[in-house]
């Protein structure tokens, strides 16, 4: 009897664990959230590539056609508001998850500005607060981010500037 209640509680204890480490749903709902770390990551490192590539393919062309340089361009409005030795963070205030009707207005709004066709399979609108350290600057912006057949990006132009003002500035 008291081997078998060593077996169950040993079945008991696998089971647990084998559930414990199972954070797989948690990360698959936040993926939606990927683009924008990597864009703020992209610009604290200076990586213009990754930077550029969190946005969709239509968007990144325009950008290269233009010549733009968007590090240079986000460093300066972020350094003529906060300091040339600025780093960028963000906080996801809100999200919500767009629905099909929605998904193809967005689709059909990138097919006229890009003359391509993007297929979406999921899309979320985010309120993202940026702020600069050190210092007490922030920027809050609505983004949307869309998952297509090649992952997730955000949806609209590549991002050359965030307007940075006082966090008691954009309190009132």
């Amino acid at each position: 009897m008291r081997i078998l209640r060593c077996i169950a509680a040993a079945l008991t204890a696998a089971v647990m664990l084998a559930s414990c480490g199972s954070d797989k749903p948690e990360i698959k709902s936040m993926e939606y959230e990927t683009p924008v770390a990597t864009f703020v990551n992209a610009f604290n490192k200076g990586d213009e590539d990754s930077l550029v590539k969190c946005f969709t393919t239509g968007a990144q062309e325009e950008f290269s056609d233009k010549n733009g340089k968007a590090v240079e361009a986000l460093k300066e409005s972020i350094e003529s508001a906060a300091g040339s030795t600025a780093l960028l963070s963000y906080t996801l205030d809100e999200k919500t998850q767009l629905g099909e009707e929605y998904i193809s207005s967005l689709k059909e709004s990138y097919t006229e500005k890009y003359g391509k066709r993007l297929n979406i399979k999921q899309a979320y609108s985010l309120k993202v607060t940026f702020k600069a350290a050190p210092g007490n600057k922030e920027c809050v912006r609505d983004m949307i981010t869309i998952k297509t057949d090649s992952g997730w990006c955000i949806y609209g132009d590549v991002i050359t500037k965030i307007e940075l003002k006082d966090k008691t500035d954009s309190e009132t």
